[in-house]
């Protein structure tokens, strides 16, 4: 396996590139090149001027950028709990869809969470898709994967563990803890078993409409959760 990883759009290589991982190969347009020369002038060996008809073929996009490029894949490795600087944790159960990790990715690096654990049935956070809906925070954020229990075993009891729920204290009422395990469930399951027995703090997202229609919307999609999550958790900390 080369454990590679493909990033495409200009904003999302940039980033990558200056997030010091190591560079593979990068495709662009000579127009690309030329305007970005300053932050590539040392990866000459490593840059293939390519045409529009070239990248068409090597790209995901439905409209390729003008630049594309492979990186290696970071080896899964933990984030030190005795680091003082982690003070909350996004835990995300078995999310899905790639475009719901991608969300929460970004929207966990808007609010300065940088670290993420995702168990392993969850999503390759280098799925293409997802490397494109994160547009570059997948290089800002500490994403590891974990078996739950290996996780849990590890968390300082000084940490709360935080699940979203339908039913828990309303959001609006909760303080959360300084330092706290936010956990978002899976799409279509929510929060598993194993990871709910961790659990110190139950919340929930109140559903403001009174529509009592059995065929009214039941729930949150996970990455509009995890936001409301972390923008309550910022106001907080």
């Amino acid at each position: 396996m080369e454990q590679l990883f493909v990033a495409e759009g200009s904003k999302i290589v940039l980033d990558f590139l200056k997030s010091g991982l190591k560079l593979v190969h990068l495709c662009a347009y000579p127009e690309w090149i030329k305007e970005h020369q300053n932050s590539i002038k040392n990866l000459d060996n490593q840059t293939i001027d390519i045409g529009e008809s070239e990248m068409k073929k090597i790209s995901h996009l439905h409209s390729p950028s003008p630049v594309l490029a492979t990186f290696k894949i970071k080896k899964n490795q933990m984030f030190d709990f005795k680091n003082n600087t982690v003070s909350s944790v996004l835990f995300l159960d078995g999310i899905q869809d790639p475009g719901n990790l991608g969300t929460l990715i970004r929207t966990a690096d808007w609010f300065g969470i940088k670290n993420i654990v995702c168990t392993n049935n969850s999503v390759d956070c280098y799925n293409p898709k997802v490397v494109q809906s994160t547009m570059g925070s997948l290089a800002r954020v500490h994403i590891s994967y974990s078996e739950i229990d290996e996780f849990f075993k590890i968390v300082p009891a000084d940490f709360s563990i935080v699940g979203s729920y339908m039913e828990g204290t309303p959001i609006g009422n909760f303080s959360f803890p300084s330092k706290s395990i936010l956990i978002i469930g899976s799409e279509g399951k929510g929060i598993s078993s194993d990871t709910a027995s961790y659990i110190t703090h139950k919340i929930s997202i109140p559903r403001l409409s009174k529509n009592n229609d059995k065929n009214s919307i039941d729930s949150l999609n996970a990455s509009v959760a995890g936001a409301i999550i972390c923008y309550e958790y910022s106001k907080n900390r």
